[in-house]
């Protein structure tokens, strides 16, 4: 993935673009993201379907959270993160087992082990609500 960019638009609801399989278990997705008016975006992994993943994305501009969809979402961790549309921002969303860490530029957001239900394998991607962005440079690796 990468080239000029991909250009991801969500209105009504979420969306999800991903690839991958249900073989990919503990790996790592990297891309610089940079939002023209989202209301949310972010990466994907261990992406099951419309309905199970998980998400780390950056919210109403000011929030970066964790996010378990399992038929409904749970958010799992969120710490405040001011941000800026128009702006990148080089996130990476790393799992091993349980354990998922969650960084922006470098700095690590948020890490935690999902201890209930947790999602074990699946594809990796990207995420919008409400909006638009543009990801750049994107690198899925053991």
């Amino acid at each position: 993935w990468g080239g000029d960019g991909i250009d991801m638009i969500a209105w009504d609801r979420r969306g999800l673009a991903y690839t991958g399989t249900r073989e990919w278990s503990d790996f790592r997705i990297g891309a610089t993201l940079e939002a023209k008016l989202a209301e949310s975006f972010g990466l994907l992994t261990r992406v099951q379907g419309l309905r199970r993943y998980y998400a780390f994305e950056l919210v109403d501009g000011k929030t970066a959270r964790l996010l378990k969809m399992r038929d409904e979402p749970t958010v799992l961790a969120e710490v405040p993160f001011p941000w800026e549309n128009a702006t990148g921002y080089r996130f990476e969303l790393a799992v091993s087992g349980s354990t998922i860490r969650a960084s922006v530029d470098g700095k690590v957001l948020i890490e935690i082990v999902d201890s209930d239900q947790p999602l074990a394998d699946g594809a990796a991607g990207l995420t919008a609500t409400q909006g638009r962005f543009i990801a750049h440079a994107i690198e899925i690796r053991p």
